[in-house]
């Protein structure tokens, strides 16, 4: 049995609309922030506009501002989306492996191909950094909470390499992670800017000499 308001439309209908447009209020607000993130990765996050926005989603202007009220919030929902999408690719898989340096390495391998994939402009977090290093604000903010925590997530691995001994107990876990860190930022800049396609090799070579640098003698990792 159907319920039917005072005026036409059965409840059930009316119900079912709505849900209908409730599931599509959200898939539009995803779609949305995709395309921001695409935009943002290959023009920044200051290039972001509502108008562009709505022509490439062929909305109105109006429909995605309304998503989202700001600008601002607009910036820090697409960092708070690639943060999500670098903890599936890099994160979550490089701590799949073994504590200690087999882990480290998947997280440098899992980085690395992430930075230099051809299907993304790169590490986000790295291109952000010349937009945002002396722009303070909620993004600024947001970006180096995020960029910390992945840093924090890099050092906790090479100190339980260290608790394990895979690596020489007389080296200092934060300049391990320094190091790391300029390899890859060498690699964004070789390989984004330059077109090099060699920087790959490069990168993997460098840190591999770091490891055999940091590794006890007799160690099988």
């Amino acid at each position: 049995m159907q319920l039917r308001s005072a005026d036409g439309p059965t409840l059930t209908t009316s119900l079912c609309r709505s849900g209908i447009s409730a599931r599509k209020g959200k898939i539009t607000k995803t779609a949305i922030l995709e395309q921001a993130l695409f935009i943002a990765s290959h023009e920044g996050l200051e290039a972001l506009s509502f108008g562009e926005l709505a022509e490439q989603m062929r909305m109105s202007k109006t429909g995605v501002y309304a998503k989202f009220g700001s600008l601002q919030t607009l910036q820090l929902e697409v960092v708070k989306l690639y943060s999500s999408h670098f903890e599936k690719t890099v994160s979550t898989p490089g701590h799949a492996c073994p504590v200690g340096l087999p882990r480290l390495k998947s997280m440098f391998m899992h980085w690395t191909l992430q930075v230099s994939a051809k299907t993304t402009a790169g590490c986000f977090y790295i291109s952000c950094a010349s937009e945002y290093d002396d722009r303070p604000g909620l993004v600024r903010d947001l970006l180096i909470r995020h960029i910390l925590a992945w840093r924090e997530a890099l050092e906790t691995c090479v100190c339980e390499a260290l608790n394990l001994r895979h690596i020489n107990s007389s080296m200092d876990a934060k300049q391990i992670v320094h190091e790391i860190f300029g390899y890859i930022l060498v690699l964004h800049h070789d390989m984004r800017l330059l077109g090099d396609q060699d920087c790959v090799k490069r990168t993997q070579l460098a840190f591999d000499r770091l490891i055999d640098r940091l590794q006890i003698v007799g160690s099988n990792q």
